[in-house]
């Protein structure tokens, strides 16, 4: 059923089917935090050890908070933030976490559409300039709002387009296209000399280089790269069948996102042995190492236009994702339609987008401003709503589950067809109600005394 249809046999839709559901949620997942961020934190923490780091922190945090997201989703079948009324009648306040949720994702949507537009903009003018560099578009705003008002048209439309035959046949189609694109560069990059001293050095832990942040990064990271925190697992799951294996569902999710982060990697580290990069140069370092590598392999170019769709296909999977699900909260909050409030949504993150677009040399003001030791407006929206907001969000969520709508619901929801998971349900139950809860707050309290 269409995410439009006006069905008088249900008030909400419904995925086409598994498939459909676990393509597009994992197409939210993977973006360019998995091929962008990721491969620079590896470099950063010690190679090897920060892979193993963020490994414990998707199978201990990201994957079972995942499940209280996608369990209360299922068995509310309603929007984030009546999901929360619906399962604590009596307790209004935590309606506003489901409305926090939906937030963040706006808020992501907002400064997450300008990195995407900085990259489709690389892409094409790179063609043309063989001198380009990160900082030569950044620094240059202007001559990127075009690409920005193309890249948030595309979105838009897509999202208009419903659930079934816009965001869900769009992330069928291009997810497995972009793990074909992987495998293809990754077998090109590691046949060029220098290569393999990256491969060793990406794979090799070096457990010397894990800082006192180290720890904080990967579970960030692993919230931003799962969608935990920002109301997508939970208005996805609204969606599913009732005959639906939650848990292998979010198992295969995790999955298909953990795997694109750890291929970004085999292309990225072992470029950057190849081209002698400086690995800690930070934003740029993706667009400066791979053209110079394509620069040295015969028919670079061709490689290069591949990995920008790669890029492509993963800014493009998680704005559309981040777009419907905020604008499906704002439409029933609102009582809005569905396409009103798509349009409004996108034109409202659009404006606020402008201040990232400018924060990178176009402008004095949003280049220079600093809040909570983060300089300028990109990187402070992303740290507040992407690593602050949404490791706080998930934390209230996880509280919620355990001690508010309780475990036993959310076991009873999670323990449709998943015999696995009915093996293991009680330790989970524990760790959701205990473990996890202690361990984010002391995780965010050591983030607050760093600031």
């Amino acid at each position: 059923m269409d995410i439009n249809s006006k069905s008088k046999k249900t008030k909400s839709p419904r995925w086409a089917s598994r498939l459909g559901f676990i393509m597009t949620a994992a197409g939210a997942a993977v973006g360019l935090g998995n091929l962008q961020r990721f491969p620079q934190l590896v470099a950063l923490h010690g190679g090897g050890a920060f892979l193993l780091l963020y490994l414990l922190c998707v199978l201990l945090f990201g994957l079972p908070l995942m499940l209280t997201e996608i369990s209360l989703g299922r068995a509310m079948r309603s929007d984030p933030v009546n999901s929360f009324k619906l399962a604590a009648p009596n307790k209004p306040f935590w309606k506003y976490v489901g409305g926090l949720g939906a937030l963040i994702a706006f808020c992501i949507l907002s400064y997450y559409t300008v990195s995407c537009s900085w990259t489709l903009a690389f892409m094409l003018k790179s063609f043309t300039n063989k001198n380009l560099s990160f900082d030569i578009i950044a620094k240059n705003p202007n001559n990127v709002i075009f690409y920005l008002l193309i890249f948030h048209s595309l979105v838009t439309l897509i999202v208009l387009k419903g659930l079934n035959q816009g965001v869900e046949k769009f992330s069928k189609i291009v997810m497995p296209l972009m793990f074909v694109i992987q495998i293809i560069l990754i077998i090109k990059i590691l046949s060029m000399k220098g290569s393999w001293e990256g491969f060793i050095h990406y794979l090799k832990p070096d457990f010397t280089k894990l800082r006192s942040d180290s720890v904080l990064n990967a579970l960030s990271q692993a919230f931003f790269s799962l969608c935990v925190g920002e109301a997508v697992l939970l208005t996805y799951g609204s969606f599913a069948s009732k005959n639906e294996s939650l848990p292998l569902s979010a198992s295969y999710i995790a999955i298909l996102d953990t795997s694109v982060a750890f291929l970004a990697g085999l292309i990225i580290i072992p470029a950057v042995f190849i081209t002698k990069q400086d690995p800690t140069q930070g934003m740029g370092l993706i667009y400066n190492t791979l053209f110079t590598v394509f620069e040295q392999m015969k028919g670079g170019d061709i490689f290069l236009v591949l990995y920008f769709v790669i890029l492509a296909i993963a800014g493009l999977t998680t704005c559309i994702t981040l777009l419907d699900v905020s604008s499906h909260t704002f439409s029933k909050t609102f009582k809005l339609s569905k396409n009103k409030s798509v349009l409004l949504i996108s034109l409202l993150a659009l404006i606020l987008g402008i201040p990232s677009l400018y924060s990178k040399g176009g402008s004095e003001f949003f280049t220079n401003m600093v809040f909570l030791g983060q300089k300028g407006f990109c990187d402070i929206m992303d740290f507040v709503w992407g690593s602050i907001g949404m490791v706080v969000c998930g934390l209230l969520t996880t509280i919620f589950v355990g001690w508010i709508w309780g475990t036993k619901n959310a076991m009873k929801e999670l323990s449709i067809n998943a015999s696995i998971f009915n093996k293991i349900k009680k330790i989970w139950a524990i760790h959701i109600k205990w473990t996890a809860p202690l361990i984010i707050i002391y995780i965010l309290k050591t983030l607050i005394s760093l600031i």
